[in-house]
């Protein structure tokens, strides 16, 4: 189910009318851009959304580790000088196009610039920043917005709780990654890196646990900044840690620091032991 952003949405549908054009449809990930893009590509191909993506009349790029080689890029290119299969219009689907190389985002720019006619060419991107000034210069800019927590709640069928709300940050995607997974964890977890316990770190997590553990105890960090700064916070663990320790902003801004800092290297070909330890039990 797509659920929100009904403005960008009917934007998307308006432009869509016109059969020669370039876009970019930006926002957090999680949102729904791409099902709504093959949802109404499928339309105009008079065709179900999971026909569309496989359509012979629809070019759909996807990165291949992390990356959107030029090869690619070459292949979509060819692809635009073919005649229509059915006889209609035509559509590329770039998904993730943040990942495109610079030698992919160069190789784009012309036909970006001047689509052939009848097709429609949609890239799609939770970094807009990253994709060239020139690239972003040829684009019409879609822009959508982070879910409600009640959009979220409607689009996954169940009631979630605050701390799944808060890892969510307005994505319906990672609502549905977070809300199976054990939150006592999580906040032993934020225990022992507030509380220097040094009997957490017998073995590191690996990158996925490790990325879940710290995004969570970021959202932790910054209600708790938010309380000793005299607002009010819904998560529990951040009220309970606060009125405990009672960390002063600058404090937590360090602490908020390491752990973006940790999580970097943890991301890289570094010794993972020796991130974590220092994490939990270096100084900051």
């Amino acid at each position: 189910m797509i659920v929100g952003n009904e403005k960008a949405n009917q934007i998307l549908e308006e432009l869509l009318k016109r059969d020669t054009l370039s876009i970019c449809l930006s926002g957090k990930e999680g949102l729904g851009k791409k099902s709504k893009a093959l949802d109404l590509i499928g339309q105009i191909l008079k065709v179900n959304t999971d026909e569309a993506a496989v359509h012979a009349d629809l070019f759909f790029v996807e990165p291949t580790n992390s990356l959107i080689k030029l090869e690619k890029i070459r292949e979509l290119i060819e692809f635009s000088h073919l005649k229509s299969y059915s006889g209609g219009r035509k559509f590329a689907l770039i998904n993730d196009a943040h990942l495109m190389n610079t030698e992919s985002q160069n190789a784009l720019l012309k036909l970006l610039e001047d689509p052939p006619e009848g097709q429609t060419i949609i890239l799609i991107t939770h970094k807009y920043d990253e994709l060239l000034s020139t690239i972003r210069s040829r684009l019409i800019k879609v822009s959508y917005q982070k879910l409600t927590d009640d959009e979220i709640k409607t689009a996954v069928g169940r009631d979630l709780s605050t701390e799944v709300l808060i890892l969510a940050d307005g994505s319906v995607s990672k609502a549905k990654y977070y809300m199976d997974y054990d939150m006592s964890g999580l906040t032993d977890f934020v225990r022992a890196f507030l509380y220097r316990d040094g009997n957490y770190i017998s073995k590191e997590p690996d990158v996925e646990d490790f990325k879940v553990m710290a995004a969570y105890a970021t959202c932790v960090l910054k209600e708790m900044r938010k309380i000793s700064c005299g607002e009010k916070s819904d998560l529990h663990d951040a009220n309970i840690f606060q009125g405990k320790l009672n960390i002063k902003p600058d404090i937590i801004d360090r602490l908020l620091l390491k752990l973006d800092q940790a999580m970097s290297l943890y991301m890289g070909n570094f010794n993972k032991k020796n991130i974590f330890a220092d994490l939990m039990m270096g100084n900051f």
